[in-house]
């Protein structure tokens, strides 16, 4: 993770130390029952790849009932960084008061 992404996460209260980027498998689209991705194009091409993760795959902002899809900050400055990881912040807020209380959330 470039050293802007972590900054953003960081000051997001997130660490990031352990991530890594991977490739979606169709192993992965077997066990999973929810994939979000950060725009609409991209769950069109999840969905154009494997057809079978159809009603699985939404947009961050689609499944959280907010607007819009999160930029790509890749090779934007500091700023741009910070901006998505708002917008993803806010989208996951809004993704969380979603889940009924008391409902039951797989661990990867």
């Amino acid at each position: 993770m470039n050293s802007k992404a972590m900054a953003a996460l960081e000051a997001q209260g997130v660490g990031g130390e352990e991530h890594r980027a991977t490739s979606l498998t169709g192993t992965e689209i077997a066990g999973t029952t929810l994939i979000l991705t950060m725009t609409q194009e991209q769950a069109k091409e999840v969905l154009w790849r494997y057809p079978e993760a159809k009603g699985k795959v939404f947009s961050l902002a689609e499944y959280a009932k907010r607007g819009g899809d999160v930029a790509d900050p890749y090779g934007g400055d500091e700023a741009s960084y910070q901006a998505a990881a708002t917008v993803i912040g806010d989208a996951l807020d809004a993704f969380v008061e979603r889940i009924p209380a008391g409902a039951a959330v797989a661990k990867p």
